[in-house]
């Protein structure tokens, strides 16, 4: 009887310790569950704040590259108006120095035309005077 007792008290300890296995796995299990659960939740909150994050880059990258597009257009634009400008006011010099060195033969030919008059009055001038008589003219004022 004594075994029987002894297997007994094994077996009590076997069931006792396999009770509080389990008592102790089961929530184990619930709680494991309930972590995997969180993390998935989590995983998907992040890839959701992640594509937001990413859908917002793309948004203003965008916004970003039509900005630029639209100064470079801008860009374009004036630069053809400068350029346009800039052939204007090169023809215009071009008209300017073609009248500037005809202006200036204007008046080396004037001036050639004034020194001989001036030579022309002072030559009469002396002819009047060895003539004995006095020019209404002088050079001194009239």
């Amino acid at each position: 009887m004594e075994s029987n007792v002894f297997w007994d008290i094994i077996k009590i300890v076997i069931g006792s310790g396999l009770g509080i296995a389990i008592a102790t796995i089961i929530p184990l299990l619930f709680q494991l569950r309930k972590e995997k659960e969180e993390k998935a939740k989590i995983k998907a909150d992040t890839s959701n704040v992640s594509a937001d994050a990413a859908s917002k880059i793309v948004t203003a990258a965008s916004n970003l590259q039509d900005a630029y597009v639209e100064l470079l257009n801008d860009m374009k634009a004036k630069t053809i108006e400068y350029k346009e400008e800039i052939d204007n006011l090169s023809d215009r010099i071009r008209e300017l120095e073609i009248s500037n060195k005809e202006l200036k033969r204007k008046i080396e030919e004037s001036t050639t035309i004034i020194n001989e008059l001036i030579k022309g009055v002072h030559l009469l001038t002396e002819q009047i005077e060895n003539l004995g008589q006095q020019p209404s003219w002088n050079r001194e004022g009239g």
